[in-house]
């Protein structure tokens, strides 16, 4: 797993790059469903750190959750891999 150090960064230079001007979008090459891209992670290190921002994430995260489980997925049978 990632340092929280790491997640602070990658948090932290999202922002910076989403929050930017306009003219530093274009010189890197960002579409708009790039900057959608982009906004989805920031919201989801948002929730990891903890931060009100990341309610949305958990919100989303809680709704699928309800919703395959009223499917008849078994959301307790999950793998974990943290190599």
């Amino acid at each position: 797993m990632k340092s929280i150090d790491q997640i602070q960064r990658a948090h932290d230079i999202l922002h910076q790059v989403i929050t930017g001007p306009e003219s530093l979008h274009k010189e890197m090459g960002l579409s708009e469903k790039s900057l959608i891209r982009m906004e989805a992670s920031l919201v989801t290190l948002c929730w990891m750190l903890e931060h009100k921002s990341g309610e949305t994430f958990e919100g989303n995260m809680e709704e699928t959750m309800r919703v395959l489980s009223s499917l008849g997925y078994d959301l307790e049978d999950t793998q974990h891999n943290y190599q």
